[in-house]
């Protein structure tokens, strides 16, 4: 979705950056060595996979500048390694919903958006991957603990709600009212090539596919929807997710048990497979 909206408005796609809660949650208005604002996020992982040398900042770290500005900076650094000379940027790390408040009082001109997603589809992604909830318990859990702070800031902080479904539904029609011009007026490069240590999210970097809607129902088993819809059906239908069990049963206690036994294994299986996927940057 980032690197569609990057195609159609003209903005370059910076990796996430999750490094930026070193700073952010300091005053908008305190000023510092842009050295000191290095100091915080030089030994961060995922600072370094951005792949920017030091060597590359060298102009910056002179200057003095707010968190928001450094952090303005160190993404132009970013995007123009990669060639790109537009203006402006998009970021999409999920966890931006917390740090919404502080976002919107670094960048008050900003577009936040909260994309939802259905959390069947949620849960099927998320169990494929090495980084994130193990079972479909606690892919529930975070699906409901991200809807609930994602509400919160569209109240709040002025964050617009977008269904990821009706992006890849009508993505032109999104376009326009999201940013206001129309689609092919402003075409933008996307996500630029990959460098550094391995490649983020290569599925941010792939054009649309309807498939991933409703994937779920052919990947997941029916327990698993079942629980997913057991434990998210009121807010699922707030939303306006159709619930596709009909028949509702209790939670299996031996079936819960073993996933809630399983969970530790699982836990260490990811870990051991995500530092083996870095160490040899992928």
């Amino acid at each position: 979705m980032a690197n569609r909206l990057a195609v159609h408005t003209g903005f370059g796609v910076v990796p996430e950056s999750p490094f930026k809660a070193a700073f952010f949650y300091l005053p908008t208005d305190q000023v510092r060595q842009a050295k000191e604002w290095y100091q915080l996020i030089r030994k961060d992982v995922e600072w370094r996979r951005w792949g920017v040398d030091r060597n590359e900042l060298t102009t910056l770290l002179n200057q003095s500048c707010t968190a928001g500005e450094f952090h303005d900076q160190l993404c132009n650094a970013y995007l123009n390694k990669q060639g790109y000379s537009g203006t402006g940027y998009i970021e999409h790390w999920p966890g931006n919903l917390s740090l919404t408040k502080q976002i919107r009082s670094h960048y008050p001109d900003a577009l936040l958006l909260h994309v939802i997603r259905d959390p069947r589809a949620v849960t099927n992604s998320l169990l494929k991957v090495d980084w994130g909830p193990v079972d479909v318990l606690e892919c529930t859990d975070y699906w409901l603990a991200s809807i609930a702070v994602g509400i919160a800031a569209e109240k709040m902080c002025d964050v617009r709600r977008v269904y990821y479904e009706n992006f890849v539904a009508e993505e032109k029609l999104l376009f326009v009212e999201l940013v206001g011009i129309a689609v092919d007026q402003q075409p933008g490069q996307g996500l630029p090539p990959v460098t550094g240590e391995g490649q983020f999210h290569l599925l941010a970097r792939s054009p649309t596919d309807a498939s991933r809607i409703d994937a779920w129902q052919k990947e997941l088993p029916t327990q698993s929807i079942t629980l997913i819809e057991q434990r998210c059906s009121l807010v699922m239908e707030m939303l306006g997710y159709k619930l596709s069990v009909s028949d509702s049963i209790s939670e299996n206690a031996m079936s819960l048990r073993w996933l809630q036994l399983a969970r530790p294994f699982k836990r260490i299986f990811n870990r051991i497979k995500n530092e083996c996927r870095r160490r040899h940057g992928l």
